[in-house]
């Protein structure tokens, strides 16, 4: 009786915490705002198990951008934000209940950057110089825009403002306008410049038509250089051209056309700098302005072409669990540009190795030791550029809490004694013991020869102790007891 009483007390212990069930934890659905909106009221609940009620709320960031906002109600069911940025963040409820229980939900909000509108550069104003007062003029102007945040520029749109007679227009759908029948006086035309969201922007230039002797010719301007090449990572060159009056004149660089906007800087000196270029072509003018009248000169286009580098990946990040201790990398390199004339691999940072095939795509390391290597493949192609990518082997020796052996082994229920995980562990030897210390099981690579409850003979019912070794270091990593009925 006093053994059955034992039993049943061991069961129930063991089903008591089988069924322990945690809190439900529900925060709705992935949230989405576009800024300049920035706050919003985050909103769970939470299921407690029958028997235990919900004693405490915990919200917390996961993750998100480098900014904590302001935040109200973080110990309880609605969580306020504000003075968000721009990114993605996780956010977890936490719930406790009156047993001590937790559980958690994750919800995700995405805040949207406000779009900006697009940027127009129309230049300096004009001076148009006409032979007589009765004669008539034309001009060309070229609008510069692009949009900071990458749509496209949808459409272009010229108008004339105002001005002493209506002049002919042409090209009134895209970025070069054409004015003809100019008289003297002063035109105002205006660009209009919107993206495919709709977001728009316009500016103004002036347009001053004059017979005056004393208006002065437009400088005359020249660069030093028509092209460059670079190849990237290199991402920034430089341009540079003269102008020539007998005025004082302004300079400023343009940039006409391009796969992006790329970064002018010093672009009102003789001398720019270009930066921030990714692969494609640019092109860029200098213009020259005379002061005070403003006539405008403008140089030749220079080229920029920026080549790519080559595309590299050394696969994905991999962990394997000891006693496996070698690997194979498995690297690809392309060039849609060139032709990819060494690749090569070196060891960033774990235990040094000796290993070999570093000039081939896939070496195989041996001999790995627990710990974190990273691992860089280099490919060059044949214009001199490099990339590269990094790939990072873990290698874990097993968690041994990963071990359970079944407390009860119901022999006439069950074929063999349960120890989870411990296929992972081929090296672990297994002991069973019975009261009297006598040895009644014993194997090596339990996965393979797992015990069934006799050895030889049916063993009797009751407590036995059990012990895993490892045999390699023959040090016992789990000791323990179970109750073998039937």
């Amino acid at each position: 009786m006093k053994k059955l009483f034992y039993i049943l007390s061991f069961l129930i212990f063991n089903f008591s915490k089988l069924y322990s069930q945690n809190p439900v934890v529900d925060v709705g659905q992935g949230k989405i705002i576009k800024l300049p909106l920035d706050s919003i009221t985050l909103h769970g609940s939470a299921t407690p198990a029958s028997g235990s009620s919900i004693q405490s709320y915990i919200w917390t960031k996961q993750s998100g951008p480098n900014v904590n906002p302001k935040s109200y109600g973080q110990g309880t069911e609605d969580f306020y934000l504000k003075n968000l940025v721009a990114g993605s963040y996780i956010f977890r409820l936490t719930v406790t209940d009156s047993k001590g229980l937790n559980g958690f939900s994750e919800v995700s909000l995405d805040v949207k950057p406000a779009h900006e509108p697009p940027v127009i550069d129309l230049g300096n104003d004009r001076v148009v110089i006409i032979p007589s007062p009765t004669s008539k003029g034309s001009v060309s102007i070229f609008g510069s825009a692009y949009d900071p945040q990458g749509p496209a520029i949808a459409s272009y749109f010229w108008t004339q403002i105002s001005g002493p007679s209506t002049a002919t227009l042409s090209g009134t759908t895209t970025n070069f306008l054409s004015a003809k029948n100019l008289i003297q006086g002063t035109y105002v035309f205006n660009l209009l410049a919107k993206d495919n969201t709709d977001a728009y922007s316009n500016v103004s230039i002036k347009v001053l038509v004059s017979s005056s002797s004393t208006a002065n010719l437009p400088p005359k301007v020249t660069l030093f250089t028509y092209k460059r090449e670079i190849s990237l990572p290199i991402d920034s060159t430089s341009l540079r051209g003269a102008a020539f009056s007998q005025d004082v004149f302004f300079y400023k660089w343009v940039q006409v056309d391009g796969p992006d906007q790329a970064t002018l800087t010093n672009k009102i000196k003789d001398k720019v700098l270009i930066s921030n270029l990714h692969v494609g072509k640019y092109k860029f003018v200098l213009t020259a302005t005379s002061y005070p009248y403003g006539a405008v000169g403008y140089s030749d286009t220079a080229l920029v072409i920026v080549h790519g580098i080559p595309i590299v990946n050394a696969g994905k990040d991999t962990t394997i669990v000891w006693p496996n201790i070698s690997f194979t990398l498995n690297g690809s390199v392309s060039d849609p540009e060139g032709k990819i004339i060494s690749t090569t691999w070196s060891e960033l940072s774990g235990k040094k190795l000796n290993w070999t095939g570093q000039n081939t795509l896939s070496p195989n390391l041996q001999e790995l030791d627990s710990g974190i290597y990273i691992f860089r493949l280099i490919a060059t192609n044949d214009k001199g550029a490099t990339g590269f990518s990094d790939v990072k082997v873990i290698l874990r020796k097993p968690d041994i809490s990963g071990l359970k052996p079944r407390k009860i082994f119901a022999v006439n229920l069950e074929p063999f004694w349960e120890i989870e995980d411990i296929q992972t562990f081929p090296q672990y030897k297994v002991f069973v013991i019975n009261e009297q210390g006598q040895t009644v099981y014993s194997t090596l690579n339990y996965s393979l020869n797992p015990w069934s409850g006799n050895l030889g003979k049916d063993i009797k019912e009751g407590a036995y102790f059990y012990i895993i070794r490892d045999s390699v270091s023959n040090k016992n990593v789990s000791t323990g007891s179970l109750l073998v009925i039937r």
